[in-house]
């Protein structure tokens, strides 16, 4: 089971009339949700005399939570609309990326905690999937090198082979071993895993592959 923050969306562009009742109305039904007190709204429409049916959209505090955009949408408001909140969205991003996300898996001692950026590779043989770290190896039953991929939901740990999943952050160059091979290092670790050729058209590989 990974234990990780939940979905959060960081900004919500809704037309003004939908099928189920108005823009207006799904905004305050999502505001319910105290996650979402001050997460930025964009109202679209067609016709601009809508924006005089909501005085809330005038006031400075309301316009930091919500903006009133035109359709068509062109450039110029994606610069002036949208753009708005793009600072405050990528900061919200970094400080929920800074949080390590952690997977809890079972080892000889019993059940540990291990944050998901310290996992150097896995592999998968006869449905008992190895996780190895910096700190040890650890084991996890009755499963598939997909499902646990699935389950940890990280887009730096990428399978590599049919058995094995390589964690990008950890590689500190691949070595060419033959067409058909290939094997990572890694930072901080003696660790070695096979890369098959199939994935080495990912772009990050290709990058840290050495001369061969």
């Amino acid at each position: 089971m990974v234990e990780k923050q939940s979905f959060i969306i960081d900004i919500f562009v809704v037309a003004m009339y939908l099928k189920s009742g108005s823009g207006y109305s799904f905004e305050k039904e999502v505001r319910k949700n105290t996650i979402y007190t001050n997460t930025p709204f964009v109202f679209l429409t067609s016709n601009e005399q809508d924006l005089s049916l909501y005085s809330g959209l005038f006031s400075y505090e309301a316009h930091k939570k919500r903006v009133f955009s035109s359709l068509p949408i062109d450039a110029l408001d994606i610069q002036s609309k949208f753009c708005l909140y793009l600072d405050a969205i990528i900061a919200k991003q970094i400080k929920r990326d800074s949080a390590k996300e952690t997977i809890r898996l079972e080892g000889i001692a019993g059940s540990v905690n291990i944050p998901i950026s310290e996992i150097v590779y896995m592999e998968i043989q006869n449905k008992l999937c190895t996780i190895y770290t910096f700190t040890g190896k650890y084991l996890l039953h009755r499963t598939s090198l997909t499902k646990v991929l699935n389950e940890i939901n990280s887009e730096n740990i990428i399978r590599a082979h049919r058995f094995y999943a390589i964690n990008l952050k950890q590689i500190k160059h691949i070595e060419y071993i033959s067409s058909r091979k290939h094997i990572a290092h890694f930072r901080k670790s003696s660790l070695t895993c096979p890369i098959s050729s199939k994935y080495m058209e990912n772009e990050i590989l290709r990058n840290k592959k050495t001369t061969g």
